[in-house]
């Protein structure tokens, strides 16, 4: 139902999905998360808003819709699966909840407005998580972070030791959330239980998140991730990528133009050999780095920048048909620097595709 949706939504240049979700939909949701066993965040039941969907008939009763169409002579449509009681959702509805307005005149409202303190009150709690998680993140790509930021985290853990338990698993959950993916509750809970007592360990949840932890540290990371391709570069010109969330800008500079910055090279392009263009690094690469006097193994590069092995995948090398010209945030090859003599300067420009908000 989603697919065609989305579907419909991008035939018809449509901006917004409205739903007709209503009160009762929101209870009977509440109340099978209940069953089923959640936590606050479960119980916010189904958001007025998320992304393109909107949910303009959540305050009104399913019978209230029907009653609307009806004077006015609107065409609506039952899904025969809502009086199936083989369904869960039909057994709540048809059971279930009428049971409970006979215990207490008022129960759908009452449910309602639980969802509603407990979205406020999970919004809140999730504040508190991201901030006291953030507060013992490390960050090891150093200026390069950004290559990483959607594909792993790193903790201390003497640091997350010192909260409750309770904010731990909630700020692991966002972070497992915020790189794309779920984790359950007994998944966060065995995680943060070994990874507080037992020196080292791993757990994977799903196929899809793997938690490593060793020597105080906790690193979550997303199992499969993306390696640059060789892809040539046009000049002047940008390349951009959504897949790695990064630039690649190449512009002409001024005669006096000079590097002050590790993501921003500047070369003579007198010197380049044929063509430019990106590509992963590759066991064995070195190159004559600038200032060095010699050739330098890219892999003692990246280890001496702390380069995690996520980020060492997602960093693209610039070269030419000669060899590596640079390494964004590392180094740049003393073969293509541009001097005072040079006629002729390109600039290259390192930096987030998507840049954080001032």
């Amino acid at each position: 139902r989603q697919h065609f949706l989305e579907q419909a939504v991008r035939e018809a240049g449509c901006e917004v999905i409205a739903t007709a979700h209503t009160k009762d939909d929101q209870v009977e949701t509440v109340l099978f998360r209940m069953v089923r066993g959640t936590g606050l965040a479960g119980l916010v039941g189904i958001p007025e808003q998320r992304d393109r969907y909107v949910r303009p008939l959540l305050i009104f009763r399913r019978e209230e819709t029907r009653a609307f169409c009806r004077e006015r002579g609107l065409w609506f449509h039952d899904d025969p699966s809502n009086d199936d009681l083989d369904f869960s959702r039909a057994r709540l509805r048809q059971r279930v909840v009428p049971e409970l307005e006979l215990v207490h005149p008022g129960a759908i409202d009452s449910i309602v407005r639980l969802s509603k303190m407990a979205g406020e009150d999970n919004e809140i709690l999730d504040t508190v998580a991201a901030n006291s998680m953030g507060a013992h993140e490390i960050h090891p790509n150093g200026i390069l972070t950004f290559l990483t930021e959607a594909q792993e985290s790193f903790f201390r853990i003497e640091g997350l030791m010192s909260l409750p338990p309770a904010l731990v698993r909630r700020g692991l959950r966002l972070v497992v959330r915020y790189l794309g993916r779920e984790a359950s509750f007994d998944w966060l809970d065995q995680l943060w239980n070994q990874a507080r007592t037992e020196p080292k360990g791993s757990r994977t949840a799903n196929g899809e998140v793997i938690a490593e932890w060793s020597d105080g540290v906790l690193h979550l990371r997303v199992a499969q991730t993306e390696e640059v391709a060789r892809y040539p570069l046009a000049y002047p010109g940008d390349l951009e990528s959504d897949v790695f969330g990064w630039a690649l800008r190449l512009s002409e500079a001024e005669q006096e133009a000079s590097s002050s910055s590790p993501l921003e090279a500047i070369l003579d392009r007198k010197k380049l050999a044929g063509n430019l263009f990106i590509r992963s690094a590759q066991e064995g690469d070195r190159f004559d780095l600038l200032g060095l006097g010699g050739t330098k193994l890219v892999s003692d590069l990246f280890r001496d920048r702390g380069l995690t092995p996520l980020a060492r995948k997602r960093l693209p090398l610039v070269c030419d048909m000669a060899g590596i010209v640079w390494v964004p945030g590392c180094g740049l090859s003393e073969r293509v620097r541009a001097d005072k003599d040079s006629v002729t300067k390109l600039r290259v420009l390192f930096e987030p595709l998507f840049k954080a908000e001032s």
